[in-house]
């Protein structure tokens, strides 16, 4: 009745042996929490591998569905259990459902093992249609209506999101606001009137006249420097943005200007004026060579010019002004 000793130590060998061979395989399996279900429960497929801590397998890649009409409801994390010191086990839950009554195959799940592929069973799931007695006319859900909790966190960032972009608008607007009441002071600032136009746009041209720019053969300078004497005038003179202007809108801008229509020679000083911002253009931008007389005609325009539209209480005389009195005297 009883196994003597060699017959033991033989058993021993013949279980240590198995173990190691077991120890030494991956085994990948399949199971269904059940094999038949009504149309819209819910079924759960568990896949198993066990494997040595150094074996690399990977899990089959899962869809939406398994066929046959079987849906993937959700697949949770994988659980991994240690066996002993070599082995684990590691299991993955796909919860399925179908709202067709069939007899589904499920076909076998196939993992990669160490480069190779190992299959799992082929498993069946028989979904069965949900007997209604239409004489009773008491119809009810598979399932019962639940109330979707108020997700109060989310409650709280939508919140605490809407706070902070009013406060960054608000911000933006104060700080527009300032921005443009800075703007509008340095603006002010440099519309600021001289006290004597007038005479700072002789004393100007005086010195451009003195300074004979375009007998050194500085033309574009010198018809440059003149024109801006004749813009920064008309800027003061008139109110209007002369320099930020090209020939033909300041000749538009004088054309309608209260103060200019009360100059009595406009027409002829505007007619001046055109030829000598026209010549002046043709220098600047055409590179045209002007004669003598046209250098010697647009600083005395610009005089001329300056003399006629001046206020009425304006005073003083230009160097020019003063040679032609003192060689008449």
């Amino acid at each position: 009745m009883f196994l003597n000793s060699k017959k033991i130590i033989t058993l021993l060998i013949n279980i240590a042996a198995g173990v190691n061979v077991f120890a030494g395989q991956v085994v990948v399996k399949a199971s269904i929490d059940s094999a038949k279900i009504k149309i819209g429960e819910q079924a759960r497929i568990t896949l198993s591998v066990t494997k040595s801590k150094n074996d690399n397998v990977v899990f089959p890649a899962y869809t939406d569905t398994l066929g046959d009409g079987i849906e993937v409801v959700g697949i949770t994390n994988r659980d991994t259990t240690k066996i002993d010191d070599e082995m684990e086990s590691i299991s993955q839950q796909i919860v399925v459902t179908s709202f067709d009554s069939t007899l589904a195959i499920i076909k076998p799940f196939v993992f990669v093992c160490n480069g190779d592929s190992q299959m799992t069973e082929e498993l069946s799931l028989k979904v069965i249609p949900v007997q209604v007695d239409t004489t009773k006319n008491d119809l009810k859900d598979i399932k019962p209506i639940y109330s979707a909790p108020i997700d109060w966190r989310g409650i709280l960032l939508t919140v605490l999101l809407v706070v902070a972009i009013l406060a960054a608008l608000t911000g933006l607007w104060f700080l527009y606001r300032k921005y443009r009441k800075k703007k509008g002071e340095t603006v002010e600032e440099k519309v600021i009137i001289p006290e004597n136009p007038y005479l700072i746009a002789i004393k100007k041209l005086d010195e451009i006249k003195s300074e004979k720019v375009w007998q050194k053969g500085l033309l574009k300078r010198y018809y440059t420097d003149v024109t801006d004497v004749l813009r920064e005038y008309v800027k003061f003179r008139f109110s209007i943005d002369a320099p930020e202007m090209t020939s033909d809108q300041i000749l538009d801008s004088l054309a309608v200007n209260e103060k200019f229509g009360e100059c009595e020679e406009k027409d002829t000083v505007i007619k001046d004026l055109k030829e000598v911002l026209h010549i002046a253009d043709l220098v600047k931008f055409a590179k045209w060579m002007p004669s003598f007389s046209d250098n010697d005609r647009i600083i005395s325009v610009a005089y001329d010019f300056i003399e006629k539209t001046k206020p009425e209480d304006a005073s003083g005389k230009s160097d020019s002004v003063k040679q032609e009195e003192k060689g008449l005297e």
